[in-house]
């Protein structure tokens, strides 16, 4: 049983103005541990799950910048071979242009 801020101060007064009456101050304070167990517990698990969204979240976005270089990488790759099958074949771009002025006019 979660207890709010008001309840929490209500419980208080309570206790307060029953401290003749064990039976009624000990109702309320075993009410008062609960709650404080419980949010104790909340508290617990919230920071548990909070750590491991933590971690997720680093390992996607080492996850990501791997692949993100993975993929600039195969870019770079990818235009140098077809530099090197372009030179392979003979001709060069400036000898082509060079071959076709005059050509488109």
């Amino acid at each position: 049983m979660a207890l709010t801020l008001d309840q929490f101060k209500e419980l208080t007064t309570k206790t307060r103005n029953s401290l003749g009456d064990e039976g009624a101050v000990s109702e309320i304070l075993v009410q008062m541990a609960d709650a404080y167990g419980e949010a104790v517990a909340n508290s617990e698990r919230f920071s548990s799950e909070n750590e491991t969204l933590k971690k997720a979240n680093e390992n996607l976005r080492d996850s990501n910048m791997r692949l993100f270089l993975k993929l600039g990488g195969t870019d770079d790759e990818a235009k140098k071979q077809e530099q090197k099958k372009n030179e392979e074949d003979g001709e060069k771009f400036d000898d082509i242009m060079s071959r076709l002025k005059g050509k488109f006019i």
